[in-house]
């Protein structure tokens, strides 16, 4: 990859010293972080985004965005409860993706490789978009060990193929 490498700015900065400073469950309002910062900071700004995946990869420190009100460092409990809401972000993203490539008018008129492109596309999504159904996840939850890491992919798929 060419280009110049990637610089930090000292806004960026500034905030991820900032939040280091957080006990879990604390709230930082938007004005207090646009205070540190020294210019207007709101959720979507690249500098907070850059510094909330700092803090995560670097001090395993993770943040959520609260509308309108600031980032709040979360617990374990909340940890999970974004995973959940990501894992139902994800389930309709692969869905969407999947009706969508349903949509190909004449697949016998596209080239072989575009054939089997499409085809591993739409079943990667349709099988994520299944797995992440709740109903799916509610079943897995009761057969699954609970574990920190993840199980192996065999014996995640393995849950599926049982019932």
């Amino acid at each position: 990859m060419t280009g110049k490498p990637f610089q930090q700015s000292m806004e960026t900065a500034l905030l991820i010293a900032h939040l280091k400073k957080t006990v879990v469950g604390q709230t930082v309002s938007y004005e207090e972080l646009t205070r540190v910062a020294g210019k207007p900071i709101v959720g979507g700004a690249s500098e907070l985004r850059t510094a909330r995946i700092r803090l995560a990869k670097d001090n395993d420190m993770l943040f959520s965005c609260l509308p309108t009100k600031g980032v709040m460092r979360l617990d374990d409990r909340g940890i999970v409860n974004e995973g959940i809401a990501r894992t139902g972000h994800v389930r309709r993203y692969t869905k969407n993706t999947a009706q969508r490539l349903a949509k190909i008018a004449d697949f016998s008129a596209l080239p072989r490789d575009y054939q089997l492109k499409h085809s591993s596309a739409i079943s990667i999504n349709a099988t994520i978009a299944f797995m992440t159904r709740t109903k799916v996840m509610k079943r897995l939850e009761g057969d699954a060990p609970p574990t920190k890491k993840p199980l192996p992919i065999e014996q995640t798929l393995e849950f599926f193929r049982k019932k």
